[in-house]
């Protein structure tokens, strides 16, 4: 009984573990283009449309906006936006959700607000609660 709750157990916290997210494009996204500077990197060459391609070929995003001349691809947990270089090519920024939805919400609109920042973890009680 003991041997098969510790299997039940440990097949639970297989399935919930938090290892590598092989959607996940931070790290394919620093080992393929150059590092400008934290969380920013090139492609010397490439217009956006193009890079926007390649990294959603290798990580498939959850959603996909172009606007003007940027792209951005919608991770479970970051977001990359993808922009024309103002000396050639591209220039990628990964950062995490809240933050890139923030700052690029003029383009970013129809994106759900996360539920961190929503009120998705509201505990509070209806009428007479708290008495």
């Amino acid at each position: 009984m003991v041997a098969a709750a510790a299997v039940a157990g440990a097949l639970l916290l297989s399935g919930c573990g938090g290892g590598d997210d092989d959607d996940a494009p931070r790290a394919w996204i620093a080992s393929t283009y150059d590092r400008v500077r934290t969380d920013v990197y090139a492609d010397p060459a490439d217009l956006p449309t193009r890079v926007a391609g390649e990294i959603e070929d290798e990580r498939g995003p959850e959603d996909r906006v172009t606007s003007e001349d940027m792209v951005f691809l919608w991770y479970d947990d970051d977001i990359v936006a993808v922009a024309p270089s103002t000396v050639g090519g591209s220039e990628i920024e990964v950062g995490d959700y809240d933050r890139m939805r923030s700052r690029y919400s003029a383009h970013l609109g129809r994106w759900p607000v996360s539920q961190s920042s929503s009120g998705g973890d509201f505990r509070g009680g209806g009428p007479g609660s708290g008495k």
